[in-house]
């Protein structure tokens, strides 16, 4: 028996127009809205971003947000500054530090204290250790400790 672990799903992408088989079409510094609802299996915490390409090939990510709605819906506003065939692409991945401190929160609410978050601030600690041992993660540790 297989089991599937941690799979992320990408669906709802939008802009398309009719039923995708089309570009969709803007105009040079139109503000174009990106969107797509990104969830995974169980309580999984998950982020998105959108690379937009530029008609000479060159890209940039720009990080989608929760479209505010409390569901799995995430969007961004990009902005063509140039004429030419313009594509973008979504990609999603997990966030334990999210989910971590989303069930941490929970619990404290719930009136867990100290001792019976032991376990959980263990995990957290060891979330820590490991993004601050990969030295290409220097972004997300910034985020981290801004959200400390």
């Amino acid at each position: 028996m297989s089991a599937v672990v941690g799979r992320i799903v990408i669906e709802d992408v939008r802009p398309t127009v009719g039923t995708a088989e089309h570009p969709a079409k803007a105009v040079v510094g139109e503000a174009v809205r990106v969107s797509a609802t990104v969830w995974a299996e169980g309580t999984e915490a998950v982020a998105a971003a959108v690379e937009l390409r530029w008609p000479d090939g060159s890209s940039r990510r720009t990080r989608l947000r929760p479209d505010g709605d409390g569901g799995d819906g995430f969007a961004a506003v990009v902005v063509p500054d140039e004429p030419g065939v313009w594509t973008f692409r979504i990609d999603a991945w997990s966030e334990p530090w999210t989910a971590w401190e989303r069930s941490v929160r929970a619990k404290a609410a719930a009136g867990l204290g100290a001792p019976e978050l032991a376990n959980d601030f263990e995990i957290g600690a060891r979330l820590l250790e490991r993004v601050a041992a990969r030295p290409d993660r220097r972004a997300e540790r910034e985020a981290l400790l801004d959200r400390s």
